[in-house]
């Protein structure tokens, strides 16, 4: 994995994993201990996701696992799992050619949002 790759599955990582803003994100239905691990969580380092040896689904999740604390939750795992999961996704659909520019993706948001068109 060269340096210019490891630092877009960095990028990518740290966008599907920010936080939504307070003021909407959803009240927690968990313990306070649990949301302190959950924060914790979501602030450790990002799992590695191999870009040139394909992984197993069995390997991507015991290397979830293993960098996971011991006191994790369920959720936590879980959601370590989707953020691999759409990771990986992500950078398939880079390979295979499956995204848009950025200029035609702000052209189209343009269209809808401040012009009020059916884009």
């Amino acid at each position: 994995m060269t340096i210019e790759q490891w630092r877009r599955l960095r990028e990518q990582v740290k966008a599907a994993t920010r936080t939504p803003s307070p003021r909407y994100r959803r009240r927690p239905m968990r313990s306070t201990t649990v949301s302190r691990t959950t924060s914790r969580l979501r602030s450790a380092p990002a799992i590695l996701i191999s870009g040139s040896v394909a992984m197993t689904a069995k390997e991507t999740a015991r290397a979830v696992l293993d960098r996971l604390p011991e006191d994790c939750s369920l959720d936590d795992v879980l959601y370590h799992l989707y953020v691999a999961q759409t990771v990986q996704q992500g950078r398939a659909d880079a390979d295979a050619g499956l995204t848009l520019p950025h200029d035609e993706v702000a052209a189209g948001l343009r269209r809808k949002w401040l012009l009020g068109g059916d884009a």
